[in-house]
This record gives C-alpha cells, structure tokens and sequence, in this order.
C-alpha cells in the first residue's frame, strides 16, 4: 500500500512538474538547490561557463553548515570554520575571491583541556597526538582503500568507530 501511495504521488507531481515548466518559459539555464558551500560553488562555476543560475534554499540564509553566529555580539562559528589543505582547495578559492578574511592555525601552540576545563599536561598531551596521528593514518588508509572499491564516502563517527576497534584488537 505505502508503494502504491508513493508511485501515485511520485506520478502526479511529475506531471505537475511538467505542466507547470512548459506553461512558462524558464530564464534560467540551470537550478541549483541548496545555497551551501557546494551549491554555491557549482553556481559560481556555471555562471563563470556562461550558464544563467538560478539558486533555491530552504533556509532563511546561505552558508549551509557554514554559519556564525553574531546573537551575543562576538563571532561564533556554529559548524564549519577551517579550511583544510589551502593548495588546490576550491573554498581557498572563494575566499580569496570575495575577499573573505582568514587566519593561519598553529596547531604547535594549543592548549588542551579536559571534560573539567583542566588544563592537560604536556606529556598527555603528546600522547594524544600520537594517537590523533595514528587515527589520521587510519583515515587516510580507509579512505584509500574504500576510493579502489568504489564505496562511497563514510562519517567521521564510522570512521572513529572503525578506528576503536582497531584500537583495541592491537591492544
């Protein structure tokens, strides 16, 4: 019955879909939905190739998970708020091109803290690193040999749980 339901709504929007396109004429070449950093991207690189874009978004913003909030009067970045391996990086990219302010991070000059906002002592500290070390080398591998499967891409909660049990069969 719920298949049944689903082909019927599927069926009658499709043919919603085309009566109401070819009752006017587009003046776009192209619909984009989602103004999140890959929509706009692909936007920005249709307008760029000559193509009239025309961008649709839920939301009441554009950015996606690219947000900060200013509620308090202090920039607070709430998802997104690096830009990882600036060669290459088409979000580099845009940045530079509309201007947008960005900072180095030295990641030699963190301070660590704990659950209880206590500071972690520096010999703690470098054993975290080595094991964030060992989890990016596990990212990386998994990542490689899932790419000559052809999987798709996976969550960093799969990856941390693959990583955990790695951990602990080596143990």
């Amino acid at each position: 019955m719920k298949l049944a339901l689903i082909v019927a709504v599927f069926l009658i929007s499709s043919v919603y879909t085309q009566t109401f396109v070819s009752a006017q004429e587009s003046e776009y070449d192209v619909i984009v939905i989602g103004a999140g950093i890959a929509g706009l991207a692909a936007a920005n690189q249709l307008n760029e190739n000559g193509y009239t874009v025309l961008i649709l978004e839920a939301q009441d913003r554009i950015g996606g998970r690219i947000f900060t909030d200013n509620t308090y009067n202090i920039p607070l970045d709430i998802e997104a708020s690096w830009i990882h391996g600036k060669e290459g990086n088409p979000i580099t990219m845009l940045a530079e091109k509309y201007g947008a302010t960005t900072f180095h991070t030295d990641y030699n000059s963190v301070i660590i803290y704990d659950t209880n906002g206590d500071e972690i002592e520096e010999d703690r500290s470098d054993e975290m690193d080595i094991i964030y070390c060992e989890f990016e080398d596990f990212y990386d591998n998994l990542r490689e040999e899932r790419k000559k499967t052809n999987e798709s891409d996976v969550s960093l909660q799969y990856v941390a749980d693959k990583f955990i049990e790695y951990k602990e069969m080596t143990k």
